[in-house]
């Protein structure tokens, strides 16, 4: 792990430099084929929310905001 500890995420990485994510190609894409099978995906739901929050107000999601929404699922 320690080689590792200082990577980032491409994603992250795209919120940085305000670039289009691939979220709904990624998670976006479970939710909408869970909805066509009938089957529930609220963490990715809440991921895709989460990150296109981000994106389209410049501001990268706190962790522990982030991480206690998603615990709201459980």
């Amino acid at each position: 792990m320690q080689p590792s500890k200082n990577l980032e995420a491409s994603m992250l990485q795209d919120l940085r430099k305000q670039r289009q994510t691939e979220i709904n190609n990624i998670n976006g894409l479970i939710v909408e084929i869970g909805e066509k099978v009938k089957i529930p995906t609220p963490f990715n739901k809440k991921i895709v929310d989460i990150v296109t929050t981000a994106s389209q107000t410049n501001q990268l999601p706190e962790f522990e905001k982030s991480l206690k929404s998603l615990l709201q699922n459980v």
